[in-house]
């Protein structure tokens, strides 16, 4: 999808001791951002996102609606609602 570009840096499950909801992903990236929560911002497509969000006391989440969870459950969850990762070029 050559996206990577959007993102300072990418942290999955297998880079983590505990995956979702646990806060270890974004612990992680910013650890290697050398960033605080409150200047990052989290982009997801689910519950579990949200509250790894919630869990790492993270300052924003962008909710992608490219997952299964309904757009009203992202819109209670979320700061911002994008329908794809794309419209992230212009946010």
């Amino acid at each position: 999808m050559k996206m990577a570009s959007l993102f300072d840096v990418i942290v999955g499950s297998d880079d983590v001791a505990f995956g979702k909801p646990s806060p270890d992903m974004i612990f992680e990236a910013l650890k290697k951002t050398e960033s605080k929560p409150d200047e990052a911002v989290i982009v997801g497509d689910s519950v579990s996102d949200m509250q790894m969000r919630k869990n790492a006391k993270v300052k924003a989440c962008i909710g992608v609606l490219t997952g299964f969870t309904p757009r009203k459950e992202l819109e209670q969850l979320a700061d911002a609602i994008v329908s794809s990762v794309a419209e992230l070029y212009v946010l």
